[in-house]
């Protein structure tokens, strides 16, 4: 019975760990999607004041760039949005309440399970988190070679 108990809570032990690292992992994406999304801000707000729509060929220019600025705002916001219904911290305090009284064994096999099924539905919350950063930064650099064609063509001054 101790083996089995001792196995378990080592099992426990590891699954916390992961959701900690994960956790952190987590944070750190979000750290980096703000970080750029804050520089997107300050490049649009530094070319928008200096752009000059001559005709059609910039007009489609300009409005090609700020919708490239839109979707890389919008691609970082979704590396950062809430982990509310996205993500797990490990077993709910509240169906903890209903092993009072019980083997402690019985608590930690459920508390495998419990953290098991969090690990797994953090990796797919972390996956689509990293998704956005990526699909964010290609947009960013789209959104810099298309106000580079802009400057080369004169539409910034």
């Amino acid at each position: 019975m101790s083996a089995d108990r001792s196995s378990t809570t080592l099992i426990v032990a590891e699954l916390r760990r992961q959701v900690d690292h994960q956790l952190t992992a987590g944070a750190a994406t979000d750290t980096k999607a703000a970080g750029l999304i804050a520089a997107t801000f300050a490049l649009v707000a530094l070319v928008a004041p200096r752009v000059q729509i001559d005709g059609p060929v910039g007009a489609a220019a300009a409005t090609v760039t700020f919708g490239l600025a839109l979707l890389t705002l919008f691609e970082l916001m979704q590396a950062i949005k809430p982990r509310v219904k996205t993500f797990s911290y490990g077993p709910n305090a509240k169906s903890l309440k209903e092993f009072l009284g019980d083997p402690v064994e019985d608590l930690e096999i459920a508390m495998v399970d419990v953290f098991a099924e969090a690990r797994d539905d953090n990796e797919d919350a972390l996956e689509d988190k990293a998704e956005s950063l990526i699909l964010g930064i290609k947009a960013l650099i789209v959104t810099v070679l298309g106000l580079g064609v802009m400057l080369a063509g004169g539409a910034i001054a």
